[in-house]
């Protein structure tokens, strides 16, 4: 027996992948669970912020935030003068962590329907400071020494909530959630394996790489800087196969993750995982995936049939006899992502209650099938299914 682990993070996934011998070579695929530690305590600035932004108490002005680069963001806060006439207030400012710091100018004089930019002034306002805990909160500080008609505008604090998000450039409170996609290298055999990865919001991970083993470990990420280990297991209940697993690497969440694995006593190895942003911040609902699927479950390659309902249940049964009852849930349907629990029963050795995460994926190209992925172990066995509209 030859093993070969590969490693997928991003956030993390490790793989690791058995070849058997019968009379050719055959291919073991299994699953990946890492949990991912991040920094919840505050978030840094980035285009995922960019939206409306208001205080629910204070309902009838507002901020919209527009995070144009890694180092600037503007501004519009739509308020009043001292006197209760409308007005805006625009600022450019500097990013610097989860703070945006800003210089803010007060405009005057063009009159509505001649637009004439002859007629603005410009007037230097005061200082504007927003930070940022979350997706969905924020503090704004403001200061002005300027007054109008004699009443001063002043200083203070405003606790901002989020209003709207923009379709395609909605926030994850964990910034490194996502999916992934890209290829495990093994030293050892020198052979290259496509994979797929998802991370949660809530810092879980699950992975497959086509032809791997399955591992459970955590990981810690500082900065763009990740490191982590735990163990890797076979997802086959005909192999015994228990190892400790080490990863580390740089990541780059809307970009790419890299990195190196080492399977104790077995492989070792580099990958390569690139985000794929627009897939997982498409969004997803229950009632949009409901239907009848025909299904394949990639661990023992057993075809079968699985119908999912609007209200997130699953049933199904594959041409070996397994059937399966559960559910699906949605965690936040600004985003692709599901929760996947379901038990396992007249399966042998793969009976049991599995958990885990799927997505919604194209088949080859635009109007083809759609596919419904779904990554789930009970801590022993793997279950990966697609499932084949």
């Amino acid at each position: 027996m030859a093993v070969l682990c590969k490693c997928a993070i991003n956030g993390e996934a490790c793989y690791c992948q058995i070849y058997t011998r019968e009379g050719v070579m055959k291919m073991r695929i299994f699953i990946l669970l890492l949990l991912l530690s991040f920094d919840v305590s505050a978030m840094n600035v980035n285009k995922y912020l960019s939206g409306s932004w208001f205080n629910a108490s204070q309902n009838g002005h507002g901020i919209s935030i527009e995070v144009i680069s890694d180092e600037e963001t503007v501004i519009y806060w739509y308020v009043y003068h001292p006197d209760g006439t409308p007005t805006f207030i625009l600022a450019t400012g500097t990013n610097h962590g989860n703070v945006v710091e800003a210089q803010a100018y007060y405009n005057s004089g063009m009159h509505f329907g001649e637009f004439d930019p002859d007629d603005r002034t410009e007037i230097p306002w005061g200082d504007i400071k927003i930070t940022f805990q979350s997706c969905d909160s924020a503090t704004l500080e403001y200061s002005s020494d300027l007054s109008y008609n004699g009443e001063p505008w002043g200083s203070g604090s405003i606790p901002l909530t989020r209003l709207l998000s923009i379709d395609g450039v909605q926030c994850a409170s964990n910034p490194n959630a996502g999916l992934y996609q890209g290829t495990f290298h093994s030293d050892s055999t020198g052979e290259d394996t496509d994979g797929f990865s998802i991370i949660a919001p809530n810092g879980e991970f699950v992975a497959v790489s086509f032809g791997a083993v399955a591992g459970f470990g955590s990981l810690t990420v500082s900065s763009d800087k990740y490191s982590g280990g735990g163990t890797a297991v076979s997802a086959n209940p005909e192999v015994d196969f228990d190892v400790e697993l080490t990863v580390s690497g740089s990541i780059d969440p809307e970009y790419r993750l890299t990195g190196s694995y080492k399977a104790k006593n077995e492989d070792q190895g580099y990958f390569d995982l690139w985000s794929v942003p627009s897939l997982y911040r498409r969004g997803i609902t229950l009632e949009a995936i409901a239907g009848t699927y025909d299904s394949e479950n990639i661990v023992t390659r057993e075809d079968g049939s699985m119908t999912l309902s609007a209200s997130g249940k699953i049933t199904g049964k594959d041409d070996d006899g397994c059937k399966y009852d559960g559910n699906l849930t949605v965690p936040d349907e600004h985003f692709n992502l599901l929760e996947v629990s379901f038990k396992v029963s007249s399966c042998g050795s793969l009976n049991g209650t599995y958990t885990g995460y799927g997505a919604q994926l194209d088949y080859f190209k635009i109007g083809d099938r759609r596919i419904i992925r779904l990554f789930t172990t009970d801590d022993e066995n793997a279950v990966l299914l697609d499932l084949f509209d």
